[in-house]
Formats: C-alpha cells, sequence, structure tokens
C-alpha cells in the first residue's frame, strides 16, 4: 500500500480508530487500578477507597462507550420522485386534475413550469423529450433544479390560503444562516439547462443555509448497463435499466469545520425507468384501476377505451430514485453542547424531503382527501 493510500485509509477511518484507542485506554486504566488495589490489598488505606473509584469509573466509561456507539454514524432513506411529460408533444407536464383536487404533486408542478420556460428559449427540446431516452440529459438537469428548489423552501413558513400554520421552517436553532444567491447558484450548476436559461419562475433568487455550511454539487457518471424497453401491441409500457446506475445528480450541505456534528447532508436522484403513465392518471383522478390491458383498463368506477385511453397512453412518467442522507462525526457529536439541535434539523430535512418528494406519499395524502 502507498503512502497516500495509507493516509486516505487513516483518514476514511480516523473515528474507528480514536474509538479503539480511547478503548485501549480506559482498558488499561482500569486494569491498573485494579492490579494496584491487588498489590496493596493488605494495606487498609486502600480498601474503602479503591473499589469505590474502580466501580465509579467502570460505570462512566460503559456510559461513555454506549452513548458513543448510539450516536449514528450515517443515517440514509429512500423514495420514489416522479415527473410526467406527453410523448406526443414533448412537453413536461402535471396531468389535469379536476378542480376539487387542491393538491398537486409539487416536483412535477415545478418541473412542468421549468421546462415550459426553458422551450420559450429553447424550443428544439421538445424533441429532446420525445426521443424518450432513458439517459436524456434534461431528466438528469431537472433532478438539480428540483433538489435547489426543495432546499429553499425548507427555511420558508408554509401556510394554508386562510392563514393556517401547514408547517415551520426547518432551521439550526442557535446558529446564523447566510443566503446562497441566485447568480451563485447558477455559478455552482453550470452546464445546467434550466440554470443556463435563468427560468425565473421556478429557479429561487437565493438559498438560506447555515453559515458553517455550503452547497456542493456532485456529477457521477452513469455505469453502463443493460436498457430494456416492454411494449404490448405497440403500446410502450416501460424503459428501464437491468444492471448499472444512470449519472446521479447530487446536492451536498458540507460542514467547514471539523467541530461540526454534522459531517455533511445529500440528497441525490437517479432516473431509474420511464413508463406509461395511463393507470397512474387514472388513481389521480380517482378511479380504481383493476384489470389493464391495451385497449382497454376496467376500473371500478367506469372501463376506460378507445380515444380516452388513447390520450391517457400519451402520457408518461419518469421514476427516480431519490436518496438523502447525513454523516455524523460521532467523537464531536458525543460531546457538542448542540447536537440535539443538529440532529433536530437533519430529522426535519428527512422528514420535509419524504412529504416533498416522495410520490407514495402524495397518492395515499391524495386518498385521504377524497
Amino acid at each position: 500500500m502507498s503512502k497516500a493510500n495509507t493516509f486516505v485509509w487513516f483518514l476514511e477511518r480516523r473515528e474507528q480508530i480514536v474509538e479503539i484507542i480511547l478503548v485501549a485506554i480506559s482498558i488499561g486504566f482500569l486494569i491498573s487500578l485494579l492490579s494496584e488495589l491487588i498489590s496493596h490489598y493488605f494495606i487498609a488505606g486502600y480498601l474503602p477507597v479503591l473499589p469505590v473509584v474502580l466501580g465509579i469509573l467502570s460505570i462512566a466509561g460503559l456510559v461513555l462507550l454506549f452513548i458513543f456507539r448510539s450516536i449514528p454514524q450515517q443515517l440514509v432513506q429512500r423514495f420514489s420522485a416522479r415527473i410526467f411529460y406527453n410523448a406526443e408533444t414533448g412537453e413536461v407536464k402535471f396531468p389535469f386534475i379536476p378542480l376539487i383536487i387542491a393538491y398537486p404533486y409539487q416536483p412535477a408542478v415545478v418541473a412542468e413550469i421549468a421546462h415550459r420556460e426553458l422551450l420559450e428559449i429553447s424550443p428544439e427540446e421538445k424533441e429532446t423529450i420525445k426521443d424518450e431516452k432513458i439517459d436524456s440529459q434534461v431528466f438528469d438537469d431537472l433532478a438539480e433544479l428540483l433538489a435547489v428548489s426543495w432546499l429553499s423552501q425548507t427555511t420558508k413558513l408554509h401556510t394554508t390560503p386562510l392563514g393556517e400554520t401547514i408547517r415551520e421552517p426547518i432551521i439550526l436553532l442557535g446558529k446564523p444562516m447566510k443566503r446562497i444567491e441566485g447568480n451563485e447558484l447558477r455559478r455552482k450548476f453550470a452546464g445546467n439547462k434550466f440554470f443556463k436559461s435563468k427560468c425565473p419562475s421556478v429557479i429561487p433568487f437565493g438559498v438560506e443555509i447555515p453559515r458553517n455550511f455550503e452547497i456542493v454539487v456532485e456529477r457521477k457518471e452513469s455505469v453502463k448497463g443493460l436498457v430494456i424497453s416492454i411494449a404490448v401491441d405497440k403500446v410502450p409500457l416501460y424503459t428501464r435499466r437491468l444492471g448499472g446506475i444512470g449519472q446521479l445528480r447530487a446536492l451536498k450541505l458540507a460542514s467547514r469545520s471539523p467541530l461540526v456534528p454534522v459531517t455533511n447532508i445529500t440528497i441525490s436522484f437517479c432516473v431509474e425507468s420511464i413508463a406509461n403513465a395511463a393507470v397512474t392518471m387514472l388513481r389521480i383522478f380517482g378511479y380504481t384501476p383493476r384489470i389493464v390491458g391495451s385497449e382497454e383498463i376496467i376500473c371500478d368506477e367506469k372501463v376506460v377505451k378507445g380515444d380516452e385511453l388513447k390520450e391517457l397512453q400519451k402520457w408518461r412518467e419518469v421514476h427516480y430514485n431519490v436518496f438523502i442522507g447525513a454523516e455524523f462525526r460521532r467523537l464531536v457529536s458525543m460531546f457538542h453542547p448542540r447536537f440535539s439541535n443538529y440532529y433536530r434539523w437533519v430529522k426535519g430535512l428527512f422528514e420535509d424531503a419524504k412529504r416533498y418528494f416522495d410520490f407514495a406519499t402524495y397518492m395515499e395524502n391524495l386518498k385521504r382527501m377524497k
């Protein structure tokens, strides 16, 4: 192993090494005390004190070790997000929802607005969507836009049209905030079609984050695998990867100080598949599909066929795998006076990301509202 690789190995395992050293020192100290007790067994002055000291130190050491081990080194949560587009027109759009439903799926709405504004500048982007390629850059760029859009709204107060509070801002208590302006965001996301076109309606003027953190953009190239497409009677069902992984787009909040309990918080996206959206759209509209065929879909409420079915079959849904993760410095966390504030902040971001992105959660909430 070269010197550089050895250094990286120690760097990646620094907390485990510190843990081993601390445990070794504690065990050595306890053995020393025990040896001292035995060697002075007949000296009466030691007998009343050393057993008590030994017991206290043993309990304290075990408690510290238990606390250290109970602090998570990493938290990860996965869910699925979706956006919709019309394969015939090449437009990203959220399916029509009857007026009685006042609960749109926010990521799909943001994607629709951003793509519409992109087409005003680059109309040829319609053809990119019509190609229906699972590795299309437009889908990866939309993922980055969705991540920034979500992060920008986490520090805002959410209310109903009547002024009732839905969700309090998710902020790190006791720490000042800083604002990343829109121009700086565009520099960080250089090469992204939507940030280039500036999409004024959906790209935030700025994002507020704790002062001791910074935004880092990560883009990892795809790992080649087999891409398969399934169709029945010339009606596309889905396109997905078997093996390999698509390009990963990630937004990371990285701490700039080694004395902060949280190392980083990362939300990442990867396109999993593109599927026919007919069944999903029927569920959004309040129907319950039971039998799905290329010529008709039988629901509890009615049978969908003919022109109505053909119109639904023009729609596609892009499935994203979304991961949100956080890494902690366990040794710092154990002694940090405000670790609970950091932990509540991280948990709040996790819960809000699931509420915002997870399509299954959206469908459950939509069902309850009906």
